[in-house]
């Protein structure tokens, strides 16, 4: 929209992330999460499978996170060990 904000999200160091159509995001009840377009999950299909598809875990690199970004068309799933440094770039 004419008046929406930008903003840049940096993560210095990351696990892993995926990026996926908006219109193929699926509800899942067994999930848990805190926030509306930018999420942080404690529970989550994507920690799931991180936990199968990689050796990450609260020993090496350390305690991570799922952070979840929900944009116009686009669902961007990110496991970090830190949250983003976030910049407002001002309106569109």
């Amino acid at each position: 929209m004419p008046h929406s904000q930008q903003f840049e999200l940096v993560w210095d160091h990351y696990i892993s992330y995926a990026v996926h159509n908006e219109s193929y995001q699926s509800w899942d009840d067994s999930e848990a999460w805190s926030g509306n377009l930018f999420r942080r999950y404690s529970r989550s299909k994507f920690l799931d499978y991180l936990d199968r598809a990689t050796f990450a875990d609260t020993r090496y690199p350390g305690p991570f996170t799922h952070y979840q970004v929900i944009c116009q068309d686009h669902v961007i799933d990110i496991a970090a060990l830190q949250p983003p440094k976030v910049r407002l770039l001002g309106p569109s």
